[in-house]
């Protein structure tokens, strides 16, 4: 059975390389069905229709693509073919894009199938007619379906969390209260009276960030006012960079001092930034910037 995935089959330069075929399809079911507590939109969701309708393209087209990787010993001869077969010509303009959408999507397509050994790879276009991508009347349909898609997403992972932790509710709900500078032990869990089961939902919570993840996500989806929004990257953005506490430093004519000493906090924050892996090169002085503002 030929297998699915990507795959830099004829080593181009400048594409990635993996050791075998890298299967973004179940690796979005995997995350999806997982206990980790992550909102995602509908683009990764592997049940709506634009995934499922890629991955069935994958699947027709995987066979014949091993065929054409078989035929064909260099990546030109291969965009030769396909350029024939669906324009009649070995070579075609960029223009064609505009003149022929579907059939230039298809071409696209076609080609990444056989290269990388999946359609969802460089330039995947969305115009192929056998895929099925839903188009939305307006800017505020599209925005619900991505708030419904979150909703269902970190629904689900919440149900996954709960099974595989031996935690049933039954027909109860619970509420979580979630003190944002306290991490997990900033977490009250209302609706559960077993302090076993809260402890150990609480030991769920504290894994993979799933505490982090729920926050951000009831700040996302909640009408929390901007402020608290701004004072909290403050807050996370200075201890990630400098390991300080905000609520702990000296507010002093604008300017936050440590209390051993009096330094000035920009000062830290400066040499933490430069110190991070975390933050590219290019990227150091805005985010000095950012959290300083």
């Amino acid at each position: 059975m030929t297998e699915i995935g990507y795959y830099n089959y004829y080593n181009l330069q400048g594409r990635r390389n993996v050791d075998k075929p890298d299967d973004w399809y179940q690796k979005m079911v995997n995350q999806y069905e997982s206990d980790d507590l992550r909102t995602k939109d509908e683009m990764l969701n592997p049940y709506s229709d634009l995934n499922k309708s890629t991955h069935a393209l994958d699947e027709k087209l995987a066979s014949w693509a091993e065929g054409m990787r078989t035929k064909f010993s260099n990546a030109d001869d291969v965009d030769k073919y396909l350029c024939k077969k669906y324009f009649g010509q070995e070579r075609i303009g960029y223009t064609m894009k505009d003149q022929e959408p579907e059939k230039y999507a298809m071409y696209k397509n076609d080609l990444n199938m056989v290269l990388y050994g999946t359609v969802r790879a460089y330039q995947f276009d969305l115009k192929d007619p056998r895929i099925n991508n839903p188009q939305y009347a307006s800017a505020d349909e599209y925005d619900k379906a991505e708030e419904k898609a979150k909703h269902d997403s970190i629904s689900n992972n919440m149900a996954h969390l709960l099974e595989n932790n031996g935690i049933d509710i039954g027909n109860n709900s619970l509420l979580f209260s979630i003190n944002p500078y306290s991490g997990v032990n900033g977490i009250q869990i209302d609706g559960i009276d077993d302090l076993n089961m809260k402890s150990i939902l609480l030991q769920a919570l504290d894994k993979n960030n799933n505490s982090t993840n729920l926050l951000h996500y009831g700040m996302q989806s909640q009408n929390v006012d901007s402020d608290v929004r701004t004072k909290y990257r403050a807050y996370t953005s200075l201890k990630e960079y400098t390991g300080l506490d905000l609520s702990e430093l000296i507010l002093k004519d604008g300017e936050f001092y440590t209390t051993d000493g009096g330094v000035n906090v920009e000062e830290l924050l400066r040499d933490g930034i430069d110190k991070t892996s975390s933050v590219g090169l290019d990227f150091k002085g805005a985010a000095f910037n950012y959290v300083k503002d």
